[in-house]
């Protein structure tokens, strides 16, 4: 017998209905990440009321599940009444954010909406590599804290890792360290270029670096290259 779930996916799929919808809520952030390709210095992009009126047009249309994205999220002081007016509403919510401002308080407010996921980035377990790279100052140690928080919470956790030249040699780590703590774990590769066109080729692996662990990758993303599926026996 098929999953909740599964017939959702199913009915959507053959009626051609998306069932999730990905809203920025803001562009100002606490790290200053060399990768990243948002410009911080904007406001926040809409307020509680416009909000409201999009996830009822969203509801509407179907969607059952809103990711909430920045910038960070949680630089928001309203975030935690979007988050409810959003389950209030009976959507599932998945929260990115690179968690290094939320704390228990926080979290027990996000235990007790039931959200659905969070999703953080983790670039390297070497501190001076991860916080290298995301430019602020013990940026790892907050984000090893809320993560371990948020696992004792019970809330869902997903690890993105963005494979850059810095951490290339080191991922691998963090791959065992989401795996030792039942983390899921997503790979990305490709470093998009900047909104201001600034160039970021010198982030980026190299076509030999990906290709030695492509199918490290492919496997941890459980995806596939080609035109069929593998077989998942």
């Amino acid at each position: 017998m098929k999953s909740y779930n599964e017939i959702i996916y199913d009915q959507a799929y053959q009626h051609e209905n998306p069932l999730s919808a990905m809203i920025e809520l803001t562009c100002k952030c606490n790290w200053k990440c060399e990768h990243c390709y948002v410009e911080h210095s904007h406001n926040d992009v809409y307020t509680l009321f416009n909000l409201k009126k999009i996830l009822k047009v969203l509801k509407l249309n179907g969607i059952h599940e809103i990711v909430y994205i920045g910038g960070e999220i949680f630089t928001r002081k309203d975030i935690m009444d979007i988050i409810q007016l959003t389950r209030k509403m009976y959507f599932d919510v998945i929260l990115e954010s690179n968690v290094s401002i939320i704390n228990e308080k926080v979290i027990a407010e996000l235990k007790n909406a039931h959200i659905k996921m969070v999703s953080c980035s983790l670039y390297c377990l070497d501190e001076s590599i991860h916080n290298d790279i995301s430019k602020t100052k013990d940026s790892l140690k907050q984000v090893l804290l809320n993560l371990e928080l948020l696992k004792n919470s019970g809330i869902a956790v997903q690890v993105k890792i963005p494979l850059m030249k810095k951490n290339y040699d080191y991922f691998e780590d963090v791959i065992l360290y989401c795996r030792e703590n039942n983390f899921e774990v997503k790979i990305n590769s490709c470093i998009f270029p900047k909104i201001s066109g600034e160039s970021v080729d010198d982030l980026n692996i190299t076509k030999e670096e990906l290709s030695d662990k492509i199918n490290l990758i492919d496997q941890i993303n459980t995806s596939y290259f080609g035109s069929e599926p593998r077989n998942k026996d």
